[in-house]
């Protein structure tokens, strides 16, 4: 499988939205957006994620959400970074 790197920046929203059902992120580089990833009533699972200076806030969840990360994610410099609602080890 070929992998590819996501570069999301500079958007006056979200980089990245999730709404409901799931999804799997890795390698995605939010940076300089409002709100680098926001979801609502989904799983997003997330591995060698960057979230970076986002003017809002980095991690957004409207408390329906599931923000998984793999452990190997960065979510700083961001207006308020937000965090993951839960870490899961790579096998």
């Amino acid at each position: 499988m070929k992998k590819i790197l996501l570069i999301v920046r500079n958007n006056g929203g979200a980089g990245v939205y999730v709404g409901t059902g799931h999804a799997y992120v890795e390698r995605l580089a939010a940076s300089g957006n409002q709100t680098g990833v926001a979801g609502s009533g989904a799983t997003l699972y997330a591995s060698n994620t960057s979230v970076l200076r986002s003017s809002v806030r980095g991690l957004f969840n409207d408390g329906t959400a599931f923000f998984v990360s793999s452990g190997n994610n960065r979510v700083l410099g961001n207006a308020v970074d937000g965090v993951f609602t839960s870490t899961v080890i790579l096998k």
